[in-house]
């Protein structure tokens, strides 16, 4: 029987189109960590926090899943904190890693630019 053929994320970072998709789902998942974090904290269930800021308890899940490319707002971050009794506070430090400018995605993939 023929091995079946694995992928390797890390065979493929070195691709920039690729490692930036990494790095934004990772940002969405860090964002899903903090809002099941703030929530603990106070003690909620996703139903009495999704009451509080106007949502469904269907979408506060996804939201704490990480499911979808795009993750919360910052309007909706803000509003789960309040909600959570917290406040907040977002700050910014420079990279360690050189900023890289990626290529048009229809470049990358060899789509007509016309």
């Amino acid at each position: 029987m023929p091995a079946t053929p694995r992928f390797s994320l890390a065979d493929h970072l070195d691709n920039p189109v690729v490692r930036q998709g990494y790095e934004e789902q990772g940002a969405v998942v860090e964002a899903a960590a903090l809002v099941r974090q703030m929530r603990a904290a106070a003690g909620l269930s996703q139903a009495a926090l999704a009451t509080r800021i106007g949502t469904s308890q269907a979408h506060l899940s996804m939201l704490e899943r990480g499911v979808g490319r795009h993750g919360p707002t910052f309007l909706l971050l803000h509003k789960i904190a309040r909600a959570c009794g917290q406040e907040l506070e977002i700050s910014v430090r420079p990279t360690r890693e050189p900023i890289v400018e990626l290529p048009p995605v229809r470049e990358v993939v060899g789509l007509d630019t016309r």
